[in-house]
């Protein structure tokens, strides 16, 4: 069960919900609270014996929010809420019957259906030229809101989105420092207000050169590989010096900034299962090839991110080993999540046996259960006990060590949603500033930014992305609908999203289009108009387009032989790269959306003075749009006249107007 038990001050969202969620005790070795607000991840959100009951608490943004548990018996409904619904996310394959959480605090006051903060979710400027106010309230409430501020007068609002519990509106005013303003709601006002906007996007923390970013992913061991056909444990033997001698290629594509999936020593060819935090695999080159490309990439520009695997270690890792040898006499013992101690002593000659004596990696299962805590049941990825201080100094000195020594300029945490938000916190709070920290969440990411990092992987917007381009199970006004609301949700940290449609954990989106290059390039061209940071997976450029089946197939090599690469890709991504390096409104600007209907995508973005309007056409009809300014891609597309322009089906157009 769940019951709204408080209600504390915040100062992204204005306030937060404390809710407990409770359950009762049937001898379970464990419990986790999991649900939209951690992608039903467990290890963020661990529940505590109290008497009878399992018991957790957590502050959450008002809404609506759908939640489970996951025991060590697996998923489980909640018994004593009745209010259940079926929850679908195809961004990471979910799909379950859920409980729904309804939070949305009373106490009496206009506050209930009318809400406003002076914080970055609320007041917000991009560029000191243009200042936006928002204003919620609960969808009973069907007057229409102003705006009054003094000295400009009374403003109308305009509802740019909806959720299932809230009505948000907004108003664009020109830029004051400090601004002082009421609304009026029916009959009522509700203020007043006053906000010093740049002290509130002080709040916003990122270094001024992260909104530029342009990422290209690498699994080093599939970008150069060496062997036709993978060895036992899945590499294809690419290192960091092939990467390096690669450089120039990616140069020649535009891109900035380069993040690596794991490199420290590991077993797997995927490196997700460290064994050695503070050393680059010797099968990648050692520290000493890491230490070489960052200066080569200095040179050319490109800034290097490297991946955090902090929510567990590998089974071959020294911590854990010793923890199998000592038992709970080992010092590491209280770094893990162990259930059975003598159990584990038996597993780990039964991995010794098949792993070092029948040499058949793959045979242990993933099924079984463990006696100890692990990633959704990993056999060789024990989960750390966050609770622990030492294990969050251990990561804290980890992740400088790699800033101080090797000069990176940041880092993406993988499976940030499975750690709790307050480690984070602790751990990365003060780096903010100076780096570009993203992590891992595979749902509502707003428990996650402002204290945790300051960008983090959009699968809300990917979610978006294949319903409409792909599997058109939305239409393209519903898609405009989805975007605006994560507007609402996530504020400036919009522009600092890292926004992908393929990563390595996904299908080529290019294979779920069913190698639709047309279609495919009208989604890129969206990817890299929008706001937040655009990203790509190595061998997107080419038309690598491997969909996840039975295994990780679209982790597929690398191609070199340009005979096979499909150079229309290539060209119009490296031309839609050049187009945000070289317009800061695709930086930074606002999006302001003109027409989406009928499956025409028409939008601007704006900078101050600097404008850009993109037109994607991606029904399957030839449509003319008029237009001003000067036409700088066009994919598709021609003009027919001065201002007339003629759109095929399939393809886009950007100006500047």
């Amino acid at each position: 069960m769940y019951k709204l038990i408080g209600v504390r001050e915040d100062e992204l969202f204005g306030r937060t919900v404390t809710v407990e969620f409770s359950k009762e005790y049937r001898g379970e070795e464990y419990s986790y609270v999991v649900g939209t607000f951690n992608a039903f991840s467990p290890g963020s959100f661990r529940m505590r014996i109290l008497g009878k009951r399992f018991c957790t608490k957590i502050s959450l943004p008002e809404g609506v929010w759908y939640y489970l548990f996951y025991t060590s018996n697996g998923f489980e409904i909640d018994e004593e809420n009745r209010d259940r619904c079926t929850y679908r996310n195809p961004a990471y394959n979910f799909s379950s019957t859920v409980n729904i959480c309804r939070v949305s605090w009373e106490n009496g006051t206009l506050e209930d259906v009318v809400y406003h903060a002076p914080t970055p979710l609320y007041v917000l400027s991009t560029d000191r030229r243009t200042c936006i106010i928002r204003l919620r309230i609960k969808k009973c409430v069907k007057d229409l809101p102003r705006l009054e501020v003094r000295g400009m007068g009374k403003k109308r609002m305009k509802l740019i989105a909806s959720d299932d519990l809230f009505n948000y509106y907004e108003v664009l005013l020109p830029f004051k420092r400090i601004i002082e303003y009421s609304f009026i709601v029916g009959d009522k006002k509700y203020g007043p207000f006053t906000a010093d906007v740049d002290a509130i996007m002080s709040l916003v923390r990122a270094p001024d050169w992260a909104y530029s970013l342009n990422f290209y992913q690498v699994m080093v061991d599939r970008f150069c590989p060496r062997s036709n056909k993978p060895d036992p444990l899945g590499h294809f033997g690419g290192n960091i010096r092939d990467l390096i001698e690669k450089l120039n290629y990616l140069r020649e594509l535009g891109i900035n900034a380069l993040y690596l999936t794991p490199i420290f020593e590991s077993k797997t060819y995927h490196s997700y299962d460290v064994e050695d935090y503070y050393s680059v695999a010797s099968k990648y080159g050692g520290n000493t090839a890491l230490r070489e490309l960052i200066d080569v990439a200095k040179r050319d520009n490109i800034r290097v991110f490297l991946d955090g695997v902090f929510h567990h270690t590998s089974f071959f890792h020294k911590f854990f080993q010793d923890v199998i040898e000592n038992g709970n006499m080992s010092k590491y013992y209280a770094w893990y999540r162990i259930i059975d101690e003598k159990r584990l002593k038996i597993f780990a000659k039964k991995v010794f046996k098949v792993c070092y004596e029948e040499r058949e990696f793959y045979k242990m299962s993933d099924g079984e259960k463990l006696p100890y805590e692990s990633f959704f049941s990993a056999w060789i990825m024990p989960r750390l006990n966050h609770d622990n201080p030492e294990v969050r100094t251990f990561v804290r000195n980890v992740i400088v060590f790699w800033i101080k020594n090797f000069k990176i300029s940041g880092w993406r945490f993988d499976v940030a949603h499975g750690v709790h938000p307050k480690f984070w916190q602790d751990v990365l709070e003060d780096l903010m500033e100076k780096y570009y920290l993203f992590g891992e969440i595979m749902d509502d990411a707003r428990l996650w930014i402002h204290r945790c990092f300051n960008g983090f992987m959009n699968y809300s917007l990917y979610k978006s992305l294949i319903e409409y381009f792909v599997y058109r199970k939305i239409s393209s006004e519903q898609l405009l609908r989805n975007l605006m609301l994560l507007r609402a949700y996530y504020g400036p940290y919009e522009l600092l999203a890292y926004n992908f449609l393929d990563n390595h954990d996904t299908s080529r989106f290019l294979g779920l289009l069913k190698g639709d290059v047309d279609k495919y390039l009208c989604a890129l061209a969206f990817l890299y108009t929008y706001p937040g940071i655009p990203s790509i997976l190595y061998g997107d450029e080419i038309g690598l387009m491997k969909v996840k089946a039975l295994d990780e197939e679209q982790r597929e090599p690398m191609i070199w032989d340009k005979k096979a690469w499909d150079i229309r890709i290539f060209s119009s991504i490296q031309e839609l790269i050049r187009l945000r390096n070289s317009r800061v409104a695709l930086q930074r600007g606002i999006f302001v959306p003109v027409n989406f209907r009928d499956d025409i995508l028409d939008y601007m973005r704006i900078y101050k003075e600097e404008k850009v309007r993109v037109i994607i056409n991606y029904s399957g009809k030839t449509v003319l749009r008029s237009f001003m300014g000067k036409i700088i891609v066009l994919r598709r597309a021609k003009v027919l006249e001065e201002g007339l322009l003629e759109l095929s089906p399939y393809s886009y157009a950007v100006m500047c107007i």
